[in-house]
């Protein structure tokens, strides 16, 4: 897979998102520095994998321009569930954090009940 940017992959299709990262370039060393976690002066960056096999990384601001594309257009937020939580002011100073909500797995979707780890004795096969 190789790196891209947009001007060299002008029209193209997202197969996939591979992970996010934080990203800084280095001046003094004319390098870029990654984070798997939050550094300051990192910038967030998306990862998307091509169908063409490229890797093209976006800024937040770019993925979520995106996204309000698709949003116009009526797909990719159709059917996603959000929470929203706010920071308990109100008026101007309210500000609202909105997440994806995470998908809710039933414990056990045959219904019957799951032994305790310390209760199996034996294969149940």
């Amino acid at each position: 897979m190789n790196y891209c940017y947009p001007k060299n992959t002008p029209r193209f299709t997202i197969k996939s998102y591979k992970g996010k990262q934080w990203k800084k370039w280095d001046t003094e060393n004319k390098k870029m520095l990654s984070s798997e976690t939050y550094q300051q002066g990192y910038r967030k960056m998306h990862s998307f994998i091509l169908d063409n096999g490229d890797i093209l990384e976006l800024s937040n601001d770019q993925t979520g321009q995106m996204l309000v594309g698709c949003l116009e257009a009526g797909k990719a937020l159709a059917g996603m569930t959000f929470e929203a939580k706010s920071n308990g002011k109100t008026g101007l100073d309210t500000r609202w954090f909105i997440n994806v909500a995470r998908k809710e797995y039933p414990e056990n979707p045959t219904g019957q009940p799951v032994p305790k780890k310390d209760e199996i004795s034996e294969p149940p096969f």
